[in-house]
């Protein structure tokens, strides 16, 4: 397991241990550090001023009209009861049409889960967005969901017709003593889901705070997973996310097809914030990475798996 490595990861942290504002404000708003794309080529936009431009909301010159100009993304976040969740951080990760990718100040939900993120000027030509979704300090699932940009250059504003559904965990079942730190262990949680993860390479924490769901039934999670999603015949949910720097760490997940032992599957994650290919390359947000196949255990009862690089949302597929 890595420690922070960039100022996106650093985001990410401040939200989920509920740091708020105590990070400096060019540490949480601005953009990765490292590579933008997948093949490590390009710089990142460190140091990019996001509230710069918000009140003036007409299109920029250099935005061709056929590409969208959003100024700014509201909805709602609710839980699986469909009740509101207050205080749910939404931040907005972008990419622009001239392809720089930034991930922008958090919102927050109000009483009544509703939100608004405004996008400033200099982030509002879009190729995509992503909404990364965390209620922090809480035993609950962030969510990765891509925002619909509108086929229309016309609108500027995305109301979005779903509310982004926040889905809790229970703590581990089985968590070793913390003992060496540096030693790896298998960390285990209800319905035959572990992780074998080394504690010292966690954010301080985290590692009393793991937790996990698997989904009775993949049809239950929420719409925005399974839009662009392989098909999926386990899910598993973690908190709090976390990257995982090299080659990954193990893990068994249930094996709910019933396939039969020695059988290979595919295993997929979905990617976060800092989520990174054992190349240092990154996930994209919120896409879901074939990043491994696993093999149905002896017993039949799991499919275990190698190399997996974020604890964020992972699937067992279809052979």
């Amino acid at each position: 397991m890595s420690k922070w490595r960039s100022f996106r990861q650093l985001a990410m942290v401040c939200l989920a241990l509920g740091a708020g504002w105590s990070c400096t404000p060019a540490d949480v708003h601005d953009a990765d550090a490292g590579p933008i794309d997948g093949d490590g080529a390009g710089a990142g936009d460190a140091g990019v001023d996001v509230d710069a431009g918000v009140d003036d909301l007409a299109r920029s010159l250099d935005c061709p009209t056929s590409s969208p100009w959003i100024t700014d993304v509201s909805g709602r976040v609710v839980d699986e009861a469909d009740a509101a969740v207050p205080g749910a951080f939404v931040q907005l990760c972008v990419r622009t049409t001239l392809g720089r990718l930034l991930c922008l100040r958090p919102t927050t939900a109000g009483d009544d889960g509703a939100f608004q993120a405004d996008i400033a000027a200099n982030a509002r030509c879009l190729d995509r967005a992503t909404a990364r979704v965390v209620k922090p300090l809480t035993d609950s699932a962030t969510l990765y969901c891509a925002v619909p940009l509108p086929l229309s250059p016309d609108t500027s504003s995305i109301v979005l017709d779903a509310p982004y559904a926040v889905w809790s965990t229970t703590r581990a079942t089985t968590l070793p003593p913390a003992g060496d730190a540096a030693v790896p262990r298998a960390v285990t949680f209800a319905n035959g889901a572990s992780v074998d993860v080394v504690p010292s390479g966690l954010p301080d924490g985290t590692y009393e705070r793991l937790a996990a769901r698997v989904l009775d039934d993949v049809s239950d999670a929420p719409a925005c997973l399974r839009d662009g999603a392989p098909p999926l015949q386990t899910l598993v949910a973690f908190s709090p996310e976390v990257d995982v720097a090299g080659a990954g760490v193990g893990a068994r997940l249930p094996n709910r097809g019933g396939l039969a032992a020695g059988t290979q599957v595919p295993v997929y994650a979905l990617g976060s914030i800092d989520c990174r290919r054992a190349d240092g390359s990154l996930v994209d947000e919120g896409q879901w990475e074939h990043f491994a196949d696993g093999v149905v255990s002896a017993d039949g009862s799991s499919v275990v798996v190698a190399g997996v690089p974020c604890l964020t949302w992972l699937g067992v597929g279809v052979p």
